[in-house]
């Protein structure tokens, strides 16, 4: 799922080779979230908390 809203989405707007990836010269949002999504059961996702410069969301 998780590259489906990455890659997968860039790929379908044919951006790969500019965004959709952290890499050298690519544009990229970031999320700093408190918790590694990949490794939390998925009931808990909805739970992660979403740190916005020095203030943190929950």
């Amino acid at each position: 799922m998780l590259h489906a809203h990455t890659l997968g989405g860039a790929y379908v707007d044919f951006q790969e080779a500019v965004t959709k990836s952290i890499s050298i010269g690519k544009s990229a949002d970031l999320v700093v979230l408190d918790r590694n999504v990949l490794e939390v059961p998925p009931s808990e996702i909805s739970r992660a908390g979403v740190s916005f410069g020095n203030a943190f969301f929950a």
